[in-house]
């Protein structure tokens, strides 16, 4: 009975369709797994620009499920590094939805989530489409201005500190200039009364001359009292110069008081300084740290915004033409994640976080959801940790909002500035981090509220600065205990801006410049003591080579003084000229013995 049952079954039409349905069969089971590994793979690739890999891959259609083990996404800036790998992803997708043709998970967990791992492998792609912007960022000019401006404070400070200001003092020139002017005085004066002994000398043997022979000499007696008359001038001469020489030497004196002052003066000015801008410190001190994570979170959020869908609503607003909409259903997203929990280790400040928390809202059209996308984490642990960031493209401006608060941030210590001028050591703490960011389509608005108690800061070691400003920058930075700043951001998603207000560099500055001006004046004063010092010790050579060549000046006067006045007698009272005999007696008496 069976064998006739089954002769009316067409097997040459049955077979044939049975094995494809075994073969179909087969190839949903076996065919399904790579196939999404490839899509991924494909879509990852696409949007990172770099390697993604995926260890295993397992789905189960029926229940809607996948899971991936090894997830690697490569960094396409450093294509030996890992953007983010995962251990274990699970997704479990909605089965109905992929009978619509449709991806919804409507539930998951990634587990052993890292960020920034190493790779045995290069990440770098063969062909990657989007081109690496080396340019600098926007920030950077703003930070670097306000670091050269004060390193140009300090570095102008420490030159004036180390200059060798002696060559241009007035005191040390005026000293040495009557040193060399007194000397070629006391040269003349004494080569003048040289030559007037000389002179004396030879008028006496003139007149030993006359007194052996009157009678031939007396024609020469006129001559010899114009002689005389010259020399008793030039006696006079030297008398009241060196009668004068007290008074010279006060002249002297003045002009190096005066000296001095002018050197004080000059040492004032030289070491007059403006005020340390304190806006400039604070930008150094803590605007390299936020310039650098505010350019990060918008570089991501401008590469997150590159990678999103675009909005369809405003695609179809501005394609729509005259005609009437017909509505069958509501519209649904060809994918969409509605949730899916997140477990993920980070190293903050040298330390190893780990963080739970979940995705929701992914989408490739967000407009036909009614919430935006979420992501919320938070640490485990002793460190109190909360992230939310909040992504809606649902309208036709796309806005992002980042809150971020962690009152006990692990910071690691850095150096900040430039080490070629100036550059302090920023030892590690722990500081109260809050921020809230957000961004209206190209608009950047929020504020960052940082206060850290152990704030430690110390200068570092450089050859170029003056070792004394090293000592008193040192004791200023050794002052600050605790730091509280309020940053307010503007800007664009380009071009972010951002303003720091906080004590800190007005602090600092003040104690910068006070001590800055307290070493300028003990330099001053230093160079002062050692000009005073050299002008008194010259005024001490002054004075006693004035009394000293007074001395021996009127000493050698006084040996021709008499000679020339017993000369002068031999003229007479009335002017009348000598006889023979008078000027024999004369002679006789007074000049000619011996």
């Amino acid at each position: 009975m069976g064998d006739r049952q089954l002769k009316f079954i067409r097997w040459k039409y049955v077979a044939p369709r049975i094995m494809m349905l075994a073969m179909l069969a087969i190839s949903v089971r076996f065919g399904c797994d790579p196939l999404l590994e490839w899509a991924i793979v494909t879509s990852g690739q696409s949007a990172t620009g770099a390697k993604v890999e995926i260890a295993e891959l397992t789905s189960w259609i029926r229940a809607g499920k996948i899971e991936l083990r090894d997830l690697q996404v490569a960094n396409p800036d450093a294509v030996m590094r890992n953007l983010v790998q995962a251990d274990h992803i699970v997704l479990q997708l909605d089965s109905l939805a992929l009978l619509h043709n449709r991806v919804v998970v409507t539930n998951g967990a990634i587990t052993g989530i890292e960020l920034d791992t190493e790779r045995s492998t290069s990440g770098e792609l063969v062909v990657i489409d989007d081109a690496i912007d080396d340019a600098p960022s926007a920030l950077d000019p703003l930070v670097a201005k306000a670091g050269d401006l004060a390193s140009d404070w300090l570095d102008e400070a420490s030159k004036r500190l180390d200059a060798d200001l002696v060559d241009q003092l007035q005191t040390p020139q005026v000293a040495e200039s009557l040193s060399e002017k007194w000397q070629s005085k006391a040269d003349a004066l004494r080569s003048r009364t040289n030559q007037l002994k000389l002179r004396g000398q030879k008028l006496a043997e003139e007149f030993r001359d006359i007194k052996k022979n009157p009678l031939r000499g007396v024609e020469r007696i006129p001559q010899l009292q114009a002689e005389l008359k010259t020399n008793q001038m030039e006696l006079q001469s030297l008398q009241q110069e060196i009668k004068g020489l007290p008074q010279q030497a006060e002249t002297d004196h003045q002009a190096l008081l005066a000296a001095r002052q002018q050197d004080e003066a000059f040492l004032r000015k030289q070491f007059e300084f403006e005020q340390l801008n304190g806006d400039n410190l604070t930008q150094i001190l803590l605007g390299q740290s936020v310039a650098e994570k505010l350019q990060e979170a918008c570089e991501w959020i401008a590469w997150a915004r590159k990678k999103a869908p675009g909005n369809a609503a405003k695609q179809l607003a501005s394609q729509r033409g005259r005609g009437t909409m017909v509505t069958y259903g509501r519209a649904r997203p060809q994918f969409e994640v509605r949730h899916l929990g997140v477990e993920l280790t980070a190293q903050i400040a040298g330390q190893e976080l780990q963080f739970v928390g979940y995705v929701s809202g992914i989408s490739s059209a967000p407009q036909l959801l009614e919430e935006p996308a979420r992501m919320e984490i938070a640490a485990l642990g002793d460190v109190p940790m909360k992230l939310l960031m909040v992504s809606d493209h649902r309208g036709h401006v796309p806005c992002e909002e980042l809150h971020f608060d962690c009152p006990a941030l692990p910071m690691e210590g850095r150096t900040l500035g430039s080490g070629e001028k100036l550059a302090v050591d920023l030892a590690p703490g722990t500081a109260d981090l809050s921020v809230d960011l957000q961004l209206v389509g190209d608009s950047l608005s929020g504020q960052i509220n940082f206060a850290q108690q152990d704030f430690r800061l110390s200068p570092c070691s450089n050859p170029k600065v003056n070792k004394h400003l090293a000592t008193v920058l040192g004791e200023a930075l050794g002052k600050i205990e605790q730091v509280t700043a309020k940053v307010e951001l503007a800007g664009t998603l380009t071009k972010p801006q951002f303003k720091i207000n906080s004590p800190l560099g007005t602090q600092l500055a003040s104690e910068i410049s006070t001590a800055v001006a307290k070493l300028a004046r003990v330099r001053g004063e230093t160079l002062l003591a050692e000009t005073t010092s050299k002008m008194n010790s010259q005024l001490e050579k002054l004075n006693a080579t004035k009394s000293a060549l007074q001395q021996e000046l009127l000493s050698n006067l006084g040996e021709n003084q008499k000679l020339f006045e017993d000369l002068a007698s031999l003229s007479g009272t009335n002017g009348r000229g000598l006889s023979v005999p008078q000027l024999g007696s004369t002679l006789g008496k007074q000049i000619l013995r011996k």
